[in-house]
């Protein structure tokens, strides 16, 4: 991890990932205390190496592993992600499905602190081991729906 510490006020927003070797793509949502890009640069070799930027402090995370990457900015956007309730299977619906249903939002109201329902905001979800990966705007606030196990380790 590099960077440098700044005294500026941050805007949340949900990096994306971009598929294009060596392109940097910058968030369009820009609300709360953290701006963020990414992007997903290859190396010579078949390695893959992933990139977040915090856009107002510019410390940045580089890791062979996305979910490494997007965890840190997190810790860094979010503080306090891994607190987080994990989100009942029932009420997180497909993938794909983002939406904001009477009884999510319920729930969201209910067990998520007001500085994590905000949009760019994560959601924990323990998806029983058929999927690990970080999944950026598949929160229905825009941000990242988080993978983690039934102990609600990332």
């Amino acid at each position: 991890m590099h960077g440098r510490s700044s005294e500026r006020t941050h805007k949340r927003s949900t990096p994306r990932i971009s598929g294009a070797c060596g392109t940097t793509t910058r968030s369009s949502r820009a609300s709360g205390p953290d701006s963020a890009r990414s992007a997903s640069p290859a190396s010579a070799s078949t390695t893959n190496l992933h990139l977040i930027v915090c856009d107002t402090c510019e410390l940045h995370w580089i890791d062979s592993d996305w979910n490494v990457v997007v965890e840190a900015w997190h810790d860094h956007a979010f503080p306090g992600w891994r607190q987080l309730p994990i989100l009942p299977a029932k009420l997180r619906g497909q993938m794909g499905t983002r939406k904001m249903t009477p009884k999510l939002e319920e729930w969201l109201e209910a067990n998520y602190p007001p500085e994590f329902r905000v949009a760019g905001a994560p959601i924990l979800t323990d998806r029983g081991g058929s999927g690990t990966r970080h999944v950026p705007s598949y929160s229905p606030y825009g941000g990242f729906d988080l993978s983690v196990d039934e102990q609600g380790r990332a």
